[in-house]
């Protein structure tokens, strides 16, 4: 047993007060500084906040949230003339190979989903998503900016197994407000999360893999490669059984609990970073949900997004559950392979075991499937 492994469950919860009170936020704002963020002119922002207080922007001073990329997301606080002090967040998302070496042969682009679903947000939608003043899709497919509320000042992140059940147990409704742009023309060009993506899917992480394998020696990296044609068999074939029965809906692509936030008082749910939402299975919401969860949350939590869905097919939601995990197990694997192996990327110190976590979970899930028989 590691160091880490005995220090976490004492600082667990620690951190989780910290991160439900906002404190992390206030000790932060030391490191903000005077001016506006890189994307962002004086003009809009002028607009933006006269449409808000009828006051113009006295002072702005800002820091960047994202921990691994040149571009991203920036948070704002600026004074106005009319005695306001406001705190909104600029998203400057940047898709381009320089930005994110791991986009390279990556069978899907993101980006897209958010524009188009803060673009076309209405009624049900727009309850689960922050309010937003500016987007801008300077290109498709690569760059894309807004400028939206700061949730912190009303919402708190997700902590602890309750957060989790109530998540899990709102996907449902979720995806039933996402109806409502589903019939846009705009929803057409989204990511697909369908059979071909599983064919691409295997082709791109096998590649990132054996590149990882020559650089590093990873048991987990090994232990999937060296079964690789059973694994890629029985996942073909449970996708085939899925994609010939389920319908594609629109889902929000990479909902783990960093990307909800809950009301304070209500306990209403907001979710952002929409930028892997496309179509595909629910079930991909659910796996992203439940990540890094023990084993009976893992089982609650299911158990609760069936009985939502008013499926009645607890078992069938099992087994597209673990397809769905050994698909975004890969996706991940892969994604964070190509980006660790680009000398000139950010990569946080915790990216190897991601890879590594990524490939354990996969073979897991693939034998159980191969069990199941889907």
């Amino acid at each position: 047993m590691n160091l880490s492994s005995l220090v976490d469950p004492i600082l667990r919860p620690i951190k989780d007060t910290i991160k439900a009170m906002g404190l992390k936020e206030t000790v932060l704002r030391l490191s903000y500084r005077r001016g506006i963020p890189p994307g962002l002119d004086q003009e809009t922002l002028g607009r933006i906040v006269w449409e808000i207080t009828a006051g113009e922007v006295k002072s702005v001073s800002f820091r960047q949230m994202s921990g691994w990329k040149k571009s991203g997301a920036y948070r704002l606080i600026l004074r106005t003339s009319a005695g306001a002090k406001l705190s909104l967040v600029h998203k400057n998302a940047l898709y381009s190979r320089d930005e994110i070496p791991a986009l390279a042969g990556l069978p899907i682009t993101p980006g897209l989903g958010e524009y188009v679903f803060f673009k076309h947000s209405m009624g049900k939608l727009a309850g689960y998503l922050p309010r937003v003043f500016f987007a801008e899709q300077l290109e498709e497919g690569r760059h894309y900016q807004y400028v939206m509320e700061d949730l912190t000042q009303n919402y708190r992140g997700l902590v602890g197994p309750q957060d989790r059940i109530n998540l899990c147990r709102t996907l449902p409704d979720m995806h039933a407000s996402f109806r409502r742009i589903a019939a846009h023309p705009d929803t057409h060009k989204l990511l697909r999360f369908d059979r071909d993506f599983t064919e691409r899917l295997l082709v791109y992480c096998r590649k990132s893999l054996e590149a990882n394998q020559g650089a590093q020696s990873r048991s987990a990296i090994d232990a999937l490669l060296n079964d690789w044609t059973n694994f890629a068999a029985v996942f073909r074939a449970s996708a085939d059984a899925i994609y010939r029965s389920e319908p594609l809906i629109l889902v929000h692509g990479d909902c783990n609990i960093s990307n909800a936030m809950c009301h304070m008082a209500t306990g209403d749910l907001k979710i952002l970073d929409l930028e892997w939402a496309g179509w595909g299975m629910p079930h991909q919401d659910l796996v992203s949900a439940l990540k890094g969860a023990p084993a009976e949350l893992e089982t609650r939590c299911l158990e609760e997004f069936s009985r939502s869905q008013g499926s009645g097919r607890l078992d069938r939601d099992l087994n597209i559950y673990r397809y769905c995990g050994i698909q975004r197990a890969l996706l991940d694997a892969g994604f964070i392979g190509i980006q660790i192996l680009d000398a000139k990327a950010r990569t946080p110190k915790w990216f190897p075991r991601i890879i590594n976590d990524s490939c354990t979970k996969a073979l897991e899930l693939s034998r159980l499937l191969q069990i199941s028989k889907i």
